[in-house]
């Protein structure tokens, strides 16, 4: 449990961090006028493709932490088909009533 609260942690961190470097690039992109030397434009293009590399690896955590999340059995309540779906709809249904007719509601 407290291993998963440390990644996490980091995780947002991370998030932070990247988010961060990105606005900073933004900035320094749109500071970029046409006078601006070749080379500095180079170097900002090979910050950005180091970042979007950074990016991608860090999107790639994150989904592989959201799936091994949803996979716990505890959040894993089964595939919704249409059965369910039809249960939960006459569930609803007759619950209004119920509240419409004022009787005490319980569930």
């Amino acid at each position: 449990m407290r291993g998963s609260l440390m990644a996490d942690a980091e995780a947002v961190i991370a998030e932070k961090t990247i988010t961060k470097r990105i606005k900073n690039l933004i900035e320094e992109y749109r500071n970029i006028d046409e006078t601006t030397r070749l080379m500095d434009r180079l170097d900002l293009l090979k910050k950005m493709n180091a970042l979007r590399g950074v990016v991608e690896e860090w999107a790639e955590c994150l989904a592989f932490r959201n799936s091994a999340k949803f996979f716990k059995p505890s959040n894993h309540g089964g595939n919704v088909t249409r059965k369910t779906m039809m249960k939960r709809k006459t569930k609803k249904k007759s619950n209004k009533k119920k509240r419409k007719a004022g009787q005490s509601f319980k569930r």
